[in-house]
């Protein structure tokens, strides 16, 4: 899923608990322009209308869960999201 606002502002990111996808927050730093553009062409292609999970937000554009995002975080906080994370590496699952 992406948030977006002309380009991307943040990528939301899920992980797998119990066999089914779940919010764990969000990801915006570390996109150099390049690597916008990039993935905002690469995940137009792969729109749906519906989310993967329960989540609610303005400006939100779903996608087919089918990109990993390795992502580095400091820790994980009491609702189970992740503290401070930042991008490392995307690849198609």
């Amino acid at each position: 899923m992406l948030k977006v606002q002309g380009s991307i502002a943040s990528l939301l990111l899920a992980a797998k608990k119990v066999n089914k996808l779940v919010y764990v927050g969000n990801v915006g730093t570390g996109f150099s322009a390049k690597l916008a553009r990039d993935l905002r062409r690469l995940l137009d292609t792969m729109r749906v209308d519906k989310p993967s999970m329960p989540i609610k937000g303005k400006g939100l554009v779903f996608v087919r869960p089918t990109l990993i995002a390795e992502v580095n975080f400091s820790a994980w906080t009491h609702d189970g999201n992740l503290r401070h994370p930042h991008r490392e590496v995307y690849r198609l699952a």
